[in-house]
C-alpha cells in the first residue's frame, strides 16, 4: 500500500501527466557549457520570499564534459549578491553524475533573500592540486527574483501552502487508520469500507487519481478553496478545484513571460480581457469560445481598437491562436496605411500575395503561396516540405492555428512560426518597412469570419527558445497534449488493442498507448474520453487439410539463448514438403510464458530462466522441441571518446568548417576513437552540416562500437551524388551511403580506388540519438523535383556481415533514396572461377544423376524422385573471420536469378562434406534451402541429394546470374539479428526502410510516412532480398503509407497500425498478428496467417499463387469506423 507522501506525490505527478501535461523537467536551470549561459527557467523560479531561510532549493544541470575535461571532478560554489549588493557564496555539496550529465543544487540561505528585488549569481567550478588552483570555470551572470513577503488576495503564503499539504497528509492518514481499525484480527474478512478504500487507492494509479473531499475536514477544505492554488514539492503552482464527484483535482498553472508584454488578450469567465490592462477590449465580442475584433476591413483611420496603441517603431512579437476552420484576419500598419494578413482553410486566395509581408518582411521571394491549396499562408521556402494540407499529424487537426511573427529591428532578423514549424531566423531590410504602430482585429463583415482564442504582443523580439516555450504553454493551456485514434479495436491477450495510439500535437510524435493486456473487456480513459475494447485469447486456425504426408517436423532457425527483451521469429517446417502440392500449419507453445512468451512462433524473452518451445504439426501428433535459456543482457563498460566542438582531424574541423570537412571530422573521430581503444564516441550536441565527398560508403562503423550523436541536428547539404541522370532515372550518379555496418571496402577515405578490396566486419555496434535532415528539404529552393533524386542513396546500410547492430532513437526528415537499406550476399557474388578452377559451389542440371546417396555418400539407392551429384569442388576456403570474397564460414543453398529463390519446390536437401582427400567429414540430412548453416572446417568437396518429383532437372531449372546453376552453395553473411528501433521517418523519398536482405531483424517502435519517389512510393519495403529475407519482425509500427512485401519468408508483423499492407508473389508464410490495417492485400503463396487483425475494408485482391496456398484467419474482424492512420 502506498504511503500518504507517495499518494500526494503521485497526485501532483498525474496532474502534470494527465490534467495539464508537463512542459519542464526536474531541473530548474541548465548551464550551456559553451556559451556559459544559464537558461531562463521555464516555471518562473524565484530565489524565495523576504525572510526565507534554507527552504528553497534550486537545481542545476550541465553537460559533464567541456572541451574534453570531466567537470564532475571539479568542486563548485554559487557566488551571489543580494538586492542590497551584499556578497557571499554557497559551497556545492551534492554534485552528482548521471551518464553525461552533472546535477547539483543551491540551498538558498537567508542573506540571499534578505531584501526584495534581484539576487544575482554565477556558478563557479574549480579544480585544485594541493594548494594550487589549476582550473576555473564561470557561468555568465544570472538573476533571480526575491518576492515581497506579504499575503495577497487569492494566494496563500508559502508557509500556509506547506501547512495545507501537511494537513492533507495528516487527515488522509487518519482516515486510513480508521479504516484499518475496522479490519478483523485475522485479516480474512474485508468490510465494505475497506473495499471502498482499496478502490480509492486503486484510482491513484489511473489518470483520474486524486484525493476525495470526504477524506478532508471542513476547515481544511475551506482553506483550500480560499487559497486558490498551492505550490507542490516540484515548485510548480497548481490550481485546486473540487469536481462534481467530490474529488480534489490539481491543475498545473502556466504563466507566460511578462518581460516586454504589451497585451495578453483572452477570454476569462466569458469576457474578453487583456490581463495587462493596456488594451480596452470592450469592443470585442465572444462567440463560440472565441473573440472577434471591431475593425472594418478598409479605412485608414477606423473607429476601432488599436491593440498596439501607437507605440513607437521597434522590435515586435505578435502571437495569436486563431480559428483555422474559418479565417483569421489581422490588420497591421500605421495611421496612414493598413495591411491585411489572412489565413484559414476557407480564406480567400489572393494571387498577389500579402502586402503586409511584402512591406514588413523583405525580400518577398523568401515567401511562397500554396497555389493549389486553400492555405493562403506566406511561409519561408524552407518550410514548404510540411505538406500542410495532407499531413494527418499537424496541429491543424485541432481546428486552430498558432502563428508568430517576431521582428528583431536591432539585428535585422525576423522569424515566422506556423503551428509545428519552428522558427528559423531570416535576414531582411527596411526599404519599405512601415511604422508598425497599429494592430487591429477584423470584425468579419465579409465572408471571412475571424475568431481568436488568444492574442499576445511583446515590444521585443522573442528568441527561438522563448517562442517554442510560449507555444508549448499555449498549447497545453487550451488543449490536451495528445489526440488519439477514435476507436480502439479488438486486442489480443498479451498485447492489448493495436489501434491504441496517440499523437503529441506539439511535436508530431506518434506513439502507442499501453492498454491493459489481460483477457476480456476493458475501458480506459484517454484525454477525458472513454475507450472500450476487448482482448481475445490467441487461438489456432481451423485446418482441414490432409496432413498425412508429414513424417517429421524440423526447426529451420533454432536458437539456444536469448537476452531479456529479445524478440525472435522461430519456425518449424514439415518434412517432406512440396510447395506446389502441400499445405500445412504449425502450432507453437512455450512451457513457461513468464520466461518466454510465444505468439504463433514469435518469441519474446521476458525474464531470466529457461523454457521449452514445442512445435506441433496441426492434425497430427508430430512435434519437435527446443530448449532456450534467457539471460540478462551483459553490461558493457563504457569507454567513450568525447571530442569537443573544436576537434580537428587531419585539418578538417568538426564545427565551423565546410560541410565536407565536418563529415571528414566525424569519420576521423570515429576512426581515431576505435584505433585508440575506445568503444564509442559521443559527439557534442550541436548542429552539423555535412556533405558526401565520394561515391559509395562514407563511414564504416567499427565493430563493438557506439556512435552517439547526442541528439544533434545533422543536415545533409546538396551534393553531386544524390541526383539522377537522363540515362539512369532510377539511379543516382555514383550514389553514396553515409553510414555502413560492415561491407567490402573498395576505396580509401578520400574516395580513391584501392588495389585489393577487403571486408569490414561489424558486430554489436550502435548509432543513435540524432535528427537527420536530407537534401530534399532544399528541393524547392534549388528548383528540383522528386524525379531529380535517385533511389540508391542511403543514410544507413546494414551490409553483409552486420550482426546485432542497431539504429535507435533517430528521426529522419526529407531524405533521399531508400534511406535505410539492408543487404544480402546475393548482391556481392564475385565472377569468374573459384579456387583451383571451381565454379564456386554451383550445381548444374547435368550434375544430377538419378538415385539417392545413403548416409556414407558413396552408395546410390534407386529412387523415382531423388537425384544426386558426384564430388563437386566448393571453391571457397573456410575462415573464422571472412575478409575476402573467397572466404566462407557459413553457407546457404539456393538459386540466384532475377530473384533469389529456393531452386527446389521440395525445399529440403541433403548435403555431404568431404576434405581435400575426399574423406567424408559430415553428412547433413534435412537441410532447408536458403537457411544458414556452419561450414565444416577443411571442407573442400561436397555432394548433394535433392528431390525432383516431376523428373530430372533441365536447363530451364537454372538461374543465370553469372554461372548457370539449379542450386548453388554460397557464403551466408547476410546481416543478422539487427535492430531498427524508436525511429521516425518524415517525408521520405523512395521509402523509409528498404529491406533488401537480412534475417532475424526486428523493426520496433517505428513511425513511417509514405515515400514520394515517382518510381514508386511506400513506407517500408521488403523487396530485392526476395526469399533469403527470413524470419524478420515488424513490431509496434505506425505506418501512414504502404507496408509492401514483394519478397520474404516468415515475416511477422505484430501489434501495429498500418494504412495499407500488401504482399507479392515471392512472399511466403506472412504473419499479421494483432494489427489494425485499413487496407489488407494479401497474396498467399504458401500459408499466410492473419491472427486478430481488424481491417477497415474487405480484404481485397487476394491472389493465391498456388492451389496449395492458404490464408489462415483467426479472430479477425472488419471495422470500417476504426479510423486508423
Amino acid at each position: 500500500m502506498s504511503t500518504t507522501d507517495e499518494l500526494l506525490e503521485e497526485m501532483l505527478e498525474d496532474a502534470e501527466e494527465y490534467a495539464t501535461p508537463v512542459t519542464d523537467d526536474d531541473l530548474q536551470f541548465w548551464i550551456d557549457e559553451h556559451l556559459r549561459v544559464i537558461s531562463i527557467p521555464k516555471n518562473g523560479v524565484v530565489a524565495g520570499v523576504e525572510g526565507d531561510k534554507n527552504v528553497n532549493k534550486i537545481k542545476f544541470g550541465m553537460n559533464r564534459y567541456y572541451h574534453g575535461f570531466d567537470m564532475s571532478t571539479f568542486s563548485g560554489r554559487i557566488l551571489y549578491s543580494n538586492a542590497k549588493g551584499n556578497k557571499n557564496y554557497y559551497n556545492i555539496t551534492d554534485m552528482q553524475t548521471n551518464g553525461n550529465t552533472i546535477t547539483f543544487s543551491w540551498l538558498v540561505d537567508a542573506d540571499a533573500v534578505q531584501y526584495m528585488g534581484k539576487t544575482a549569481f554565477v556558478v563557479y567550478l574549480f579544480k585544485t592540486q594541493g594548494s594550487e588552483l589549476r582550473q576555473k570555470f564561470y557561468s555568465t551572470l544570472a538573476t533571480l527574483n526575491v518576492l515581497e513577503g506579504m499575503e495577497v488576495d487569492s494566494a496563500v503564503p508559502v508557509e500556509k501552502q506547506t501547512d495545507i499539504i501537511e494537513r492533507m497528509k495528516e487527515e488522509i492518514s487518519a482516515y486510513a487508520e480508521e479504516v484499518k481499525k475496522s479490519l478483523p484480527a485475522d485479516y480474512t474478512a474485508m468490510t465494505e469500507q475497506v473495499s471502498s478504500l482499496k478502490e480509492e487507492l486503486k484510482n491513484y494509479t489511473t489518470p483520474e487519481k486524486s484525493i476525495e473531499e470526504k477524506h478532508l475536514s471542513d476547515d481544511l477544505l475551506s482553506e483550500i478553496k480560499q487559497a486558490g492554488y498551492i505550490v507542490g514539492q516540484d515548485g510548480n503552482k497548481y490550481k485546486i478545484t473540487i469536481d462534481e464527484n467530490g474529488k480534489i483535482v490539481p491543475n498545473r498553472i502556466y504563466e507566460i513571460d511578462t518581460n516586454g508584454l504589451l497585451c495578453d488578450i483572452q477570454i476569462i469567465n466569458g469576457a474578453v480581457v487583456d490581463t495587462t490592462g493596456n488594451v480596452n477590449t470592450s469592443g470585442f465580442a465572444v462567440t463560440d469560445d472565441y473573440f472577434v475584433g471591431d475593425s472594418p476591413m478598409y479605412g485608414s483611420t477606423p473607429e476601432c481598437t488599436n491593440i498596439i496603441n501607437g507605440q513607437s517603431l521597434g522590435s515586435r512579437t505578435i502571437v495569436l491562436l486563431g480559428d483555422f476552420d474559418e479565417a483569421t484576419h489581422v490588420i497591421f500598419g500605421n495611421n496612414d496605411t493598413m495591411y491585411g494578413l489572412r489565413f484559414g482553410k476557407n480564406s480567400t486566395d489572393y494571387s498577389g500575395g500579402f502586402s503586409t509581408f511584402s512591406k514588413i518582411l523583405l525580400p518577398v521571394q523568401e515567401f511562397m503561396k500554396y497555389g493549389n491549396t486553400k492555405y493562403n499562408i506566406p511561409l519561408p521556402l524552407a518550410y514548404t516540405r510540411a505538406n500542410i494540407s495532407k499531413d494527418p499529424l499537424l496541429m491543424t487537426d485541432l481546428h486552430n492555428v498558432f502563428f508568430v511573427m517576431s521582428v528583431d529591428v536591432e539585428n535585422s532578423k525576423y522569424s515566422v512560426v506556423f503551428n509545428e514549424m519552428m522558427p528559423g531566423e531570416f535576414d531582411y531590410n527596411y526599404a519599405d518597412y512601415p511604422a508598425l504602430t497599429n494592430l487591429r482585429l477584423f470584425n468579419g463583415k465579409t465572408d471571412d469570419i475571424p475568431k481568436i482564442k488568444r492574442l499576445i504582443v511583446y515590444d521585443r523580439a522573442l528568441t527561438k527558445d522563448e517562442i517554442i516555450e510560449l507555444r508549448e504553454k499555449i498549447m497545453l493551456l487550451y488543449y490536451t497534449q495528445w489526440y488519439n485514434s477514435s476507436t480502439f479495436v479488438q486486442g489480443m491477450t498479451g498485447f492489448g488493442s493495436p489501434s491504441a495510439y496517440q499523437v503529441k500535437s506539439s511535436e508530431r510524435l506518434p506513439e502507442f498507448i499501453n492498454t491493459p493486456i489481460e483477457s476480456g473487456e476493458h475501458t480506459i480513459t484517454v484525454n477525458g474520453e472513454n475507450r472500450t475494447f476487448t482482448n481475445v485469447d490467441p487461438g489456432e486456425p481451423a485446418v482441414e487439410d490432409n496432413m498425412s504426408y508429414v513424417e517429421a517436423l524440423y526447426w529451420l532457425n533454432p536458437i539456444e539463448s536469448l537476452n531479456v527483451g529479445d524478440m525472435y521469429n522461430i519456425e518449424a517446417m514439415v518434412y517432406p514438403y512440396d510447395i506446389t502440392k502441400n499445405s500445412y500449419n504449425v502450432e507453437y507453445v512455450s512451457s513457461d510464458p513468464s520466461v518466454i512468451e510465444c505468439y504463433y512462433g514469435v518469441l519474446i524473452a521476458k525474464s531470466s530462466g529457461s523454457a521449452t518451445i514445442t512445435a506441433k504439426a496441426s492434425n497430427t501428433t508430430i512435434t519437435c522441441t527446443l530448449d532456450i535459456t534467457v539471460s540478462e543482457t551483459e553490461t558493457v563498460n563504457e569507454n567513450y571518446f568525447y571530442p569537443s566542438e573544436s576537434y580537428i582531424y587531419n585539418g578538417s574541423h568538426l564545427v565551423g568548417g565546410t560541410s565536407v570537412a565536418t563529415l571528414k571530422a566525424i569519420i576521423g573521430a570515429i576512426d581515431e576513437a576505435a584505433a585508440s581503444g575506445y568503444n564509442g564516441v559521443v559527439f557534442p550536441k550541436t548542429t552539423y552540416h555535412i556533405k558526401p565527398f565520394k561515391s559509395g560508403v562514407q563511414c564504416y562503423i567499427p565493430t563493438d562500437f557506439t556512435v552517439d550523436f547526442n541528439n544533434s541536428y545533422i543536415y545533409v547539404d546538396d551534393n553531386d551524388y544524390c541526383h539522377t541522370t537522363d540515362s539512369r532515372p532510377d539511379h543516382s550518379v555514383n550514389p553514396y551511403i553515409m553510414f555502413s555496418f560492415s561491407g567490402f571496402k573498395v576505396t580509401d577515405d578520400e574516395g580513391n580506388q584501392i588495389e585489393d578490396k577487403y571486408y569490414m566486419s561489424c558486430k554489436n555496434s550502435v548509432v543513435k540519438n540524432m535528427h537527420y535532415y536530407g537534401e530534399r528539404r532544399l528541393m524547392s529552393d534549388l528548383g528540383y523535383t522528386e524525379g531529380d533524386y535517385g533511389e540508391q542513396v542511403n543514410a544507413f546500410v546494414f551490409s553483409t556481415g552486420a550482426y546485432k547492430c542497431k539504429i535507435e532513437n533517430i528521426d529522419f526528415h526529407d531524405t533521399v533514396g531508400f534511406n535505410i537499406s539492408t543487404r544480402m550476399n546475393g548482391f556481392d557474388q564475385w565472377s569468374g572461377t573459384g579456387l583451383d578452377g571451381a565454379v564456386r559451389g554451383c550445381v548444374r542440371y547435368s550434375d544430377f544423376t538419378s538415385g539417392k546417396l545413403d548416409a556414407t555418400g558413396l552408395t546410390v539407392n534407386e529412387s523415382d524422385e531423388w537425384y544426386h551429384t558426384d564430388f563437386l569442388k566448393l571453391g571457397y576456403n573456410y575462415s573464422d573471420n571472412p575478409s575476402t570474397y573467397t572466404d566462407m564460414k557459413y553457407y546457404k543453398v539456393g538459386k540466384m536469378d532475377t530473384a533469389t529463390t529456393y531452386g527446389l519446390t521440395t525445399r529440403w536437401y541433403e548435403i555431404y562434406w568431404f576434405d581435400t582427400d575426399k574423406n567424408l567429414i559430415e553428412y547433413r540430412p534435412h537441410q532447408m534451402t536458403l537457411e544458414t548453416y556452419l561450414l565444416p572446417k577443411n571442407a573442400v568437396y561436397f555432394k548433394v541429394n535433392a528431390r525432383f518429383p516431376d523428373g530430372a532437372p533441365t536447363s530451364s531449372n537454372e538461374g543465370r546470374v553469372d554461372t548457370p546453376h539449379v542450386i548453388r552453395v554460397w557464403p551466408s553473411v547476410d546481416p543478422d539479428r539487427c535492430y531498427i528501433s524508436n525511429c521516425k521517418f518524415y517525408n521520405p523519398h523512395a521509402s523509409a526502410i528498404s529491406m533488401t536482405g537480412g534475417t532475424n531483424f526486428v523493426l520496433s517502435d517505428i513511425f513511417a510516412e509514405n515515400g514520394h519517389s515517382p518510381l514508386g512510393v511506400w513506407s517500408i519495403d521488403y523487396e530485392d532480398g526476395w526469399q533469403p529475407m527470413r524470419h524478420n519482425i515488424n513490431y509496434r509500427i505506425i505506418c501512414t503509407g504502404i507496408l509492401v512485401m514483394p519478397g520474404g519468408h516468415n515475416t511477422a508483423t505484430l501489434h501495429s497500425v498500418i494504412n495499407t499492407a500488401r504482399s507479392g508473389s515471392e512472399t511466403e508464410a506472412v504473419k499479421y498478428i494483432n494489427c489494425a490495417i485499413n487496407i489488407l492485400q494479401p497474396s498467399p503463396k504458401t500459408n499466410d496467417m492473419i491472427a486478430n487483425v481488424t481491417y477497415g475494408s474487405d480484404i481485397s485482391s487476394i491472389k493465391y499463387q498456388l492451389d496449395s496456398a492458404r490464408l489462415r484467419e483467426i479472430n479477425c474482424t472488419k471495422n470500417t469506423a476504426m479510423n486508423v492512420i
